[in-house]
């Protein structure tokens, strides 16, 4: 394991997001030295109408599963975007060549 991608589940006052850094940051820094911090992701926007999404198109055939709705791929999207900008990708590519060439 290289290291960890942090996911703020829901949003709290008294657990905002710089809080969490600022206490996971410590915790790594004094026992888990060895890992690195890729990101910090946000809580993600509500879906008011949550469903499991699935991935395989033949298991979604074998299930019956409805086409995902507009606001189900708005969240999908939205969610994309979070995801994407809370990641340092360059420092989770690093780690990945060094981890690969040292194994």
């Amino acid at each position: 394991m290289a290291g960890v991608i942090y996911n703020q589940k829901q949003a709290n006052s008294r657990h905002s997001l710089d809080n969490c850094r600022k206490y996971v940051r410590k915790y790594f820094e004094s026992h888990r030295s060895d890992l690195n911090l890729f990101g910090w992701v946000p809580p993600l926007p509500e879906l008011d109408n949550e469903r499991v999404c699935l991935l395989s198109t033949d298991k979604a055939d074998e299930m019956n599963a409805k086409p995902l709705e507009k606001e189900e791929l708005k969240w999908i999207d939205d969610s994309t975007d979070i995801f994407m900008n809370a990641v340092d990708y360059n420092a989770l590519f690093k780690a990945f060549q060094i981890n690969l060439t040292t194994n």
